[in-house]
């Protein structure tokens, strides 16, 4: 896939331990609590494989879009990849990174990093623009699983 390469960073502290973060980031429902504009998010026979389906309402991104959500190289309490796909009107979105747990005094610190391709027209938005989308839908993620965390 052609297109647009979008560097993806972040860090998170959340107020939890690190086995009921990592427990909350591997549920399937509270995933799809708390993914931004997600509809649906279905386990497939495959294990850590799932079907998405979101609705995205953000700049040239708007529409709804199906794909898949994969999680690889899990090790256990400590990090594992996840690659997301979706299509849509607006076109293709290919994102993957490595999410890092580590303990951090009285809660977990998360660290995010990965890129996301984009092609067809939402990757003739710009860098800029979908680098600050990118990041306001992981801190809205972030947000909601550090309220699931209560």
């Amino acid at each position: 896939m052609g297109g647009a390469v979008i560097p993806v960073r972040g860090q998170y502290h959340l107020r939890g331990r690190l086995h009921q973060v990592w427990e909350l980031l591997l549920d399937p429902e509270a995933l799809r609590a708390c993914l931004p504009g997600c509809e649906g998010l279905v386990p497939t026979p495959v294990p850590h494989h799932y079907e998405v389906v979101m609705t995205v309402g953000v700049a040239v991104f708007r529409g709804r879009y199906t794909g898949k959500v994969v999680v690889r190289d899990v090790e256990p309490f400590h990090r594992y990849r996840l690659e997301v796909e979706g299509r849509g009107a607006g076109g293709v979105v290919h994102g993957e990174g490595v999410i890092t747990l580590q303990e951090d005094g009285e809660g977990t610190r998360v660290v995010v990093e990965g890129q996301v391709r984009l092609g067809g027209l939402i990757a003739g938005m710009g860098q800029r623009v979908a680098g600050g989308v990118a990041r306001m839908l992981m801190d809205h993620f972030f947000a909601c699983v550090q309220k699931r965390l209560g």
